[in-house]
């Protein structure tokens, strides 16, 4: 499900309070500013992670969108930002299941220019699994790196640190091993 939010990068949405955290910022080739957060519902002393959120503001500070992706059935708590080429912007992060909050998964979203979501993709293993950075290359290619209490790939260990680099063929992320 994808919305607008408040144009006060926050504040009070529907008469909830709300707040941004795990900010990052990146700035674009024309100097546009993005902002990737994690709404999180505020209910008196506790908070409650709500969707992954992104807002794009021009060169004057103007805001031009602001989204966020949440569902019914997942939390979605995001960490980094990465900007590619063309104007796209891609965000990392971890999905909580709201029926088993044990289930913890990676995600990438990514959106176009205009801040409609191009890309979803989730994945992980039975155990706490999260996509905490993200980097784009020239070619519009991505790389993934995070953590992962279960076996990615049938890789058994600890929690242990991986990177999953996706090749951009004809719009489509393809998982290079």
């Amino acid at each position: 499900e994808h919305s607008s939010l408040h144009p006060t990068l926050g504040g009070s949405l529907a008469s909830r309070e709300f707040d941004l955290r795990n900010r990052v910022l990146a700035v674009d080739r024309q100097g546009n500013l993005y902002l990737q957060a994690t709404l999180t519902l505020v209910m008196g002393s506790k908070r409650q992670t709500v969707a992954a959120y992104l807002a794009k503001l021009d060169v004057t500070g103007k805001l031009m969108w602001e989204r966020y992706h949440t569902s019914d059935e997942f939390r979605w708590d995001s960490f980094d930002i990465g900007l590619d080429g063309a104007g796209n912007a891609f965000l990392t992060g971890r999905l909580i299941s709201m029926k088993n909050p044990s289930q913890i998964d990676a995600f990438v979203l990514g959106f176009d220019a205009a801040g409609r979501v191009r890309l979803e993709k989730t994945f992980g293993t039975p155990e706490f699994d999260g996509a905490g950075s993200i980097a784009i290359d020239s070619q519009g290619n991505y790389y993934v790196a995070g953590g992962t209490e279960g076996a990615l790939d049938g890789q058994a260990n600890n929690v242990k640190q991986w990177a999953v680099p996706y090749l951009k063929q004809g719009g489509t992320a393809v998982q290079v091993k």
